[in-house]
Order: structure tokens, then sequence, then C-alpha cells
């Protein structure tokens, strides 16, 4: 008798089945609007390394990686040498402000 009185709530198949379809469903266009976010990248980036103009082939775009990986190169031989210097000049700008500071007690 006290079986009688409770409630299974347990999904019949059908909404079982319903419920697997959505899911399903919300999956896919996941998987879809990542791809299509990609692909936007892509595109955003390949514009980007080639330019607006609207003709250009996959050699100018071979062209262009190679002029930025050689602009990378030496964008970072610059920093790290205004690194350096400033690395040296740390110290001397340190000292002078110290003795200046001495200078005035």
């Amino acid at each position: 008798m006290a079986d009688e009185g409770l409630v299974s709530h347990k999904r019949d198949p059908i909404k079982a089945s319903v419920g697997n379809a959505a899911a399903q469903r919300r999956r896919q266009h996941a998987v879809t609007v990542g791809k299509e976010r990609r692909e936007a990248l892509m595109r955003t980036k390949r514009l980007c390394r080639v330019g607006v103009s609207g003709d250009f082939d996959e050699a100018s775009i071979d062209d262009s990686d190679m002029m930025i990986e050689e602009d990378q190169a030496i964008l970072e031989a610059l920093t790290s040498a205004a690194v350096e210097e400033l690395n040296l000049m740390l110290p001397t700008s340190m000292e002078n402000t110290f003795c200046f500071a001495m200078k005035k007690f």
C-alpha cells in the first residue's frame, strides 16, 4: 500500500528521446558556431597579413608570413636591446638620484 502513494520520477521513453535529440542539436549547434568563429578568425588574420586588397594569392600570403616572422625577430632584438640599456642605466640613475638626495641633506 505504501508503494501506491509513491510517484515515479522516471521519464517516459518518448520524453527521454526528445531530450537526447535536443541535447544533440545543442551540441551540433555549438560545434557549428565554433567552426564559424575559427573560420572568421582565420579570415581576419589573413586580411591582416595580406591587406584589404582583393587581389591576393597563396604566394603573397606565404611572403607575408615570412615578413611577419622577420619583423617579429627584429622587434624581439630591439626589445631585448632596450631592456639591456634600461638595466645598464638603472643602477646609474639610482646612484645619481641617491647622491642628489644626499646633497639636499
